[in-house]
């Protein structure tokens, strides 16, 4: 986690910029506990009505690696009782509670003796923009799609590829980058039906939606993205449209293979398949990374930035200059950036033939 400190405003202000984050919490306590009673005291002694109203729905959920609090349902469950039981006696009604879809999110964590409380202003994590209308099998996050291009350190100059893109989150996230587009702009925010979100924060809040709108521009350099099966690209097409791009991002239904991929050098983003067993499958996949490895081996000064398992990783020849672990979803996986020197591409002799 990073943590900050600031006005309202500048949470709010994270929640529509921030692109690799899945969550901001708003600090609420922190206390000194031994047991759940502690932690029930603690909750109930605070000012919750300035965040919690009988009207609206509430959710609780608990992480507890203390040994002295090893059921994190029931510690949920009194840290419920606290709010409810605070509310119930300020206004003589009591809040529903909603585990799909509350208005407010309550997350504790107690971990040696020291618990703290936040409560979620996102709502829905902040990977779903909004935009995803239809998907493939397994898509990628749309936060870690951003955390893709952020590790690849694109320069949002040179021209990029994704040459496996499935229903589009890479080069859909890109286009949202390179145009200064804030990720949050298409959806809403949990904070929204805060009590405390009143008509002053409501008027600060369409300000801020206003100035993310007005600093959107034109994309410096072309995207492009191809995938083999044509119902990916037709899902990439619907949800770059949604998302406000689609006249930002050229999709063709095409093996990277057979694609020209121009002789500039440009970055090439990807999530290939290679699913959470490999079995009959590998020999196919392996292939796969070897095409992409030859591939952007043929273009100098080209970068490649792929997240896969290391295992098929390998299978590129190409040795990464950074790798960083990761999990998509419940697999481990890396991310692994390629530079091509151009000292170490194709050339042409003076002659005319290739080396």
């Amino acid at each position: 986690g990073v943590f900050f400190e600031g006005p309202f405003e500048l949470a709010m202000r994270a929640c529509l910029h921030l692109r690799t984050a899945s969550k901001v919490l708003l600090l609420l306590g922190e206390f000194r506990v031994r047991h759940e009673q502690d932690v029930y005291d603690a909750v109930r002694s605070l000012p919750l009505n300035l965040w919690f109203g009988p009207d609206h729905t509430i959710c609780v959920r608990s992480h507890a690696p203390d040994r002295a609090f090893r059921n994190s349902h029931f510690l949920s469950l009194r840290i419920k009782d606290a709010i409810v039981d605070h509310l119930r006696e300020r206004y003589g009604r009591r809040p529903s509670v909603d585990t799909q879809s509350p208005d407010i999110e309550v997350i504790a964590h107690v971990d040696r003796g020291a618990a703290t409380l936040y409560l979620g202003m996102q709502g829905a994590p902040l990977n779903q923009r909004g935009y995803r209308k239809m998907q493939t099998e397994a898509p990628l996050k749309e936060s870690l799609a951003a955390s893709l291009l952020a590790f690849s350190g694109w320069d949002r100059q040179r021209p990029m590829l994704d040459p496996v893109c499935g229903s589009g989150t890479i080069a859909i996230e890109a286009a949202l980058l390179a145009s200064n587009r804030a990720p949050g702009l298409l959806r809403s925010f949990g904070f929204e039906r805060w009590p405390r979100f009143d008509e002053q924060l409501a008027r600060c809040w369409a300000a801020l939606r206003e100035e993310a709108q007005q600093a959107v521009g034109e994309l410096a350099t072309p995207i492009r993205a191809c995938d083999i099966d044509p119902q990916a690209i037709k899902a990439a097409r619907v949800n770059a449209v949604q998302a406000g791009v689609g006249h930002c991002i050229d999709f063709r239904h095409s093996d990277f293979a057979q694609l020209d991929w121009g002789e500039e050098p440009l970055e090439v983003l990807g999530n290939p398949p290679y699913g959470e067993r490999l079995g009959a499958l590998k020999p196919r996949l392996a292939a796969l990374h070897a095409k992409l490895g030859d591939k952007v081996r043929s273009i100098a000064g080209a970068g490649m930035t792929l997240i896969s398992v290391p295992e098929l990783l390998r299978q590129t020849h190409l040795k990464p200059d950074a790798r960083l672990a990761v999990f998509n979803g419940p697999l481990r996986c890396e991310m692994a950036r390629y530079a091509i020197r151009a000292d170490a591409a194709v050339i042409r002799l003076a002659t005319g033939e290739q080396s």
